[in-house]
């Protein structure tokens, strides 16, 4: 278990982390709006440009729970210092130099690869050092930081190509110098110290024979999927199906995350006042009821009540609660284990994530196709 740390010094580290997740979230995102400028210059295809982001992804979902494994046996700020360097520098390059895209996809994959270790080590040390009346508000805070890293990576990017006279790799070294600001700020941050774990995957097999992991496993790859089948093919659903304009489309869609924000720091605090498994279990049936409130429904008053209620129920609002079930049930069975738990669980988040454009895309593309 932690040293503790001081009430002060534990919620410096905890900003510091969610800080982190603006800078990390942010990077990984700003490939997204860049693609079309990616796209131009190495004249890609639209299915070749698919399968870059998936080479881009793909590192960062196999390195989850080596990551987790790594910050148990050598402690998360060494491993999460290490990484942050490595994800720096190689951002850092591929925004200096114009690389070709031989040397572009490697450098870049590297770049998650050094990305990788920060939702394990973020979740799995903070678990640690709080109380657990208090997990529930620190998991919405960390998730706070991902969701905004994710909106200033994705509105920032075009903005600096523009401002650099449209030089598309400007933005990866904005966000390659930020990233290299954290591993300096992690090392001036006190951390709590741990008792490290040597680990083996044997042991985080014997995992899988944990019902609650396994439950929230499930939970995560599905609440993923649903975000991301709301969050990528919303604006297509409601424009063909629903008839709004791609303007509407947006604003809807959006409000999912304008009103994810609040909701989730307020689900974190319920949770630690009343609990996490039920709460949580509601908030995914009423995020479920919302989706398909969402296909069943087509008159516009209830298409937005289906995307409110999606805001209040969704992603934003259960993964504090999720993450502080998963972090109770770590710190009490497995307290050398928990950056792996995590890395695991992140894993699932992940595979839910990937399937989620790929069915739902198949699912609309005859709507597409004759809207």
């Amino acid at each position: 278990m932690a040293k503790p740390l001081s009430p002060r010094e534990t919620y410096r580290l905890i900003a510091g982390l969610a800080f982190g997740w603006v800078i990390v979230f942010g990077g990984m995102s700003a490939i997204n709006p860049l693609l079309p400028f990616v796209r131009a210059e190495f004249q890609l295809s639209g299915s070749e440009a698919g399968l870059l982001t998936s080479l881009f992804t793909l590192p960062y979902l196999l390195m989850q729970i080596p990551a987790g494994m790594l910050a148990d046996r050598f402690g998360a700020r060494r491993v999460l210092t290490v990484m942050l360097l490595i994800a720096g520098f190689s951002l850092t390059a591929s925004g200096l130099w114009p690389l070709g895209l031989l040397a572009f996809v490697p450098v870049m994959m590297l770049y998650r690869t050094g990305c990788s270790v920060y939702y394990p080590t973020t979740f799995g040390t903070s678990a640690g050092m709080v109380p657990t009346k208090e997990r529930g508000l620190v998991g919405a805070l960390l998730t706070m930081g991902t969701a905004i890293g994710g909106a200033v990576g994705i509105g920032v990017a075009v903005p600096l190509c523009y401002l650099a006279g449209g030089a598309w790799r400007f933005p990866f070294l904005v966000f390659g110098l930020l990233t290299l600001i954290l591993p300096v700020l992690f090392q001036v941050l006190k951390w709590p110290e741990y008792q490290t774990n040597a680990g083996s995957f044997s042991g985080l097999a014997g995992i899988f024979k944990d019902r609650t992991v396994v439950t929230l496993l499930a939970i995560n790859l599905a609440t993923n999927y649903g975000s991301n089948a709301v969050l990528v093919w919303g604006p297509s659903f409601l424009g063909t199906e629903r008839g709004l304009s791609p303007v509407e489309a947006g604003i809807y869609i959006a409000l999912v995350n304008v009103i994810g924000f609040p909701a989730g720091v307020l689900s974190g605090v319920i949770s630690d006042r009343f609990g996490r498994r039920y709460l949580t279990m509601f908030l995914f049936f009423a995020a479920g009821l919302s989706v398909a409130a969402l296909a069943w429904f087509s008159a516009p008053r209830f298409v937005l009540g289906a995307i409110i209620g999606y805001g209040l129920f969704g992603k934003w609002t259960a993964d504090g609660p999720l993450a502080a079930w998963l972090a109770d049930h770590a710190i009490a069975k497995y307290p050398t284990m928990t950056n792996a738990v995590f890395g695991l669980t992140n894993a699932a988040r992940m595979i839910g994530g990937l399937l989620s454009p790929l069915i739902t895309g198949a699912l609309l593309a005859p709507a597409i196709a004759a809207g």
